[in-house]
């Protein structure tokens, strides 16, 4: 099929999506805003962390970042970013509206029933079925942590985060594009709609609404379990302890028999591709089918976020393939191509046998990874 007759069938399978939704009511988990509202206000005026995990500590991480300290409130912060002395510890539930609490919104408009979310989760869903099924977020600066609580949020489909924006034609049709932005952000993604990609994007009027938009993702995550299969389980290999390369003060880890494919693969983008981390890395991203993505899952310091966003876009535009990265987390999925960047200890997930390589600097520096990373699209692009 051509692809202007795919993009083309992308409002019948929109329209499918809302009729499989038609009477549902999908509603996030309760909270009681009164009872934590009072719960902040017991609290001594000191510093505060917030003691969580996964998406909800993401959710907070992006309400004290979108937010940052009001007049009348304090300081907060997450457990790994905290720097305070004697700080309270607080693990309560919602961790995000917490956050939000201690930071002097208590007014914010935590919304029960959310017609748009029911939309939006109906248009993921059947675009996801018709094969639209990267749901990549392009959030505004501003709103950019949001991003990573709905990546860690959803399962049901593949969510991208973290790549810069493209041109029309970076982009393979396999992409929902999702735009958010605040009211006084310049951002507009309808480039991406003119060529007919499917996008959704709307703004928030003010940043206290960040709320809002978190009961909003966690409504559509409700509506999705209802109308699409859970995520594929994928049987995982264990990671090697050994690595299979060292050059260039890095150290390549991957099962004994992929590692004898990319030595190959690597000898065909040159002889020096054969023996240097680029060259493996170039030929492992060579080994994904059209439709799979890339994950960088990178346990590296935050600092290194621009340049992997950088790379991101990089693996993007000579691969064709959507490029997504998290950090310090990972989500297995068979049409995944995973790139482990380490500084520090090794990740403990499991990956699909074939489709994982780590990639760690023995020295400590990151820069040595991304400096592998861009060579590789460079060997690739010339390929």
């Amino acid at each position: 099929m051509k692809v202007q007759e795919r993009l083309g069938r992308r409002k019948e399978e929109a329209r499918a999506g809302l009729e499989a939704a038609r009477g549902k009511r999908a509603v996030p988990p309760a909270v009681n805003a009164e009872e934590v509202a009072a719960f902040a206000k017991t609290i001594e005026k000191r510093p505060c962390v917030l003691v969580g995990t996964g998406a909800d500590a993401l959710a907070a991480a992006a309400v004290v970042k979108i937010l940052g300290k009001r007049e009348g409130g304090r300081d907060v912060a997450l457990a790994k970013q905290a720097r305070f002395d004697h700080p309270v510890m607080i693990e309560k539930d919602p961790l995000w509206l917490t956050a939000a609490m201690l930071l002097g919104h208590d007014d914010l408009q935590i919304p029960r029933q959310d017609d748009f979310a029911l939309r939006l989760g109906a248009l993921i869903a059947g675009l996801a079925r018709g094969g639209a099924d990267k749901l990549t977020i392009l959030p505004s600066p501003r709103l950019k942590s949001v991003g990573a609580f709905v990546q860690r949020l959803l399962d049901r489909v593949v969510v991208i985060d973290g790549e810069p924006n493209g041109k029309k034609s970076d982009y393979a049709i396999d992409r929902f594009f999702i735009s958010m932005a605040l009211a006084s952000e310049q951002h507009d993604m309808t480039y991406l709609a003119e060529a007919g990609h499917p996008v959704v994007q709307w703004k928030l009027d003010s940043p206290g609404e960040i709320g809002a938009e978190i009961v909003r993702w966690q409504t559509v995550k409700a509506l999705l379990d209802e109308l699409l299969p859970p995520p594929p389980t994928v049987a995982g290999t264990p990671a090697p302890r050994e690595p299979s390369l060292r050059a260039k003060g890095l150290a390549l880890f991957a099962p004994p028999d992929h590692a004898q494919v990319l030595r190959k693969a690597a000898g065909t983008l040159g002889p020096q591709a054969a023996i240097s981390p680029a060259g493996w890395i170039a030929a492992h991203l060579a080994l994904a089918d059209p439709g799979d993505h890339v994950v960088l899952g990178a346990w590296l310091p935050a600092e290194t976020e621009d340049e992997l966003t950088s790379v991101q876009g990089a693996i993007r535009n000579v691969t064709k393939l959507a490029c997504t990265r998290s950090f310090e987390s990972i989500r297995p999925d068979p049409r995944g191509m995973f790139l482990l960047l380490t500084s520090g200890e090794a990740p403990d997930e499991s990956l699909p046998a074939g489709r994982g390589l780590r990639v760690h600097t023995e020295d400590g520096d990151p820069a040595k990874i991304i400096e592998s990373l861009r060579d590789a699209t460079k060997m690739l692009s010339r390929k």
